[in-house]
């Protein structure tokens, strides 16, 4: 998979309802990295033992 590719899938898969302005400015931007989007909280997110527990219940078996 190309890395165009890729991301094309992340941003659909996790930003699919960001606003443009947002992803714009903070997710898209230079120096900013895709993840920022849950670390400013921009979309909602699982975080800790709730994210584990989340990740064990859905993890391919």
């Amino acid at each position: 998979m190309q890395t165009n590719e890729f991301f094309k899938k992340w941003y659909a898969a996790f930003a699919s309802e960001v606003d443009p302005i947002i992803m714009r400015e903070h997710i898209k931007a230079l120096d900013c990295c895709p993840w920022h989007i849950f670390t400013w909280g921009k979309v909602e997110c699982f975080t800790g033992n709730e994210a584990i527990s989340a990740y064990e219940k859905n993890r391919p078996r």
